[in-house]
């Protein structure tokens, strides 16, 4: 079987071996998937709200950041993002009120590309019931380069060393 992943599409359905699919831009289609019905065990919501809001740079007060912690942990979602602490202490009180307020979803945060970002990213969410530290590489030359500085033959070595001290 070979589904093709289009972006901006959502699949609703694949109990049959149709698939009914939803395109934002050009409304619902209808696929036809060549091999049997395949019916899907388990869907994982993992949510990045609050990781993007701090990239957008969009104002999000303390109070709305928990109140959407909150709702996400009710409503089931398995993986609540975080952004990464970059202001110091500010960023890293805000994430570690979240890591506890969540009871039931993993709470994940980037745990950078040094030893101190993640030991600060896991000072976060050290309390949390589920904590997770996300490992964020690169994987063009072009950012391992002029992002990070490193030659793409050097990249495992780093990676290693990350996942190995987190």
């Amino acid at each position: 079987m070979a589904i093709r992943v289009v972006p901006w599409l959502m699949f609703l359905s694949l109990i049959t071996p149709q698939a009914i699919c939803f395109d934002r831009l050009r409304g619902f289609h209808i696929f036809q998937i060549e091999s049997e019905a395949v019916l899907m065990k388990k869907i994982l919501v993992s949510d990045f709200t609050l990781r993007q809001s701090a990239a957008n740079h969009t104002v999000v007060s303390f109070r709305e950041k928990t109140g959407i912690a909150k709702c996400l942990d009710a409503l089931g979602a398995n993986t609540i993002e975080l952004a990464a602490p970059k202001a110091g202490k500010e960023d890293c009180i805000v994430n570690r009120t979240i890591a506890s307020v969540v009871k039931r979803a993993a709470v994940a945060i980037p745990a950078g590309f040094s030893e101190e970002e993640t030991d600060a990213a896991w000072e976060c969410i050290k309390d949390a019931a589920n904590p997770c530290l996300q490992v964020i590489v690169p994987t063009s030359t072009v950012q391992m380069e002029y992002t990070y500085h490193m030659k793409d033959a050097h990249m495992p070595k780093k990676i290693a060393s990350l996942v190995a001290y987190a």
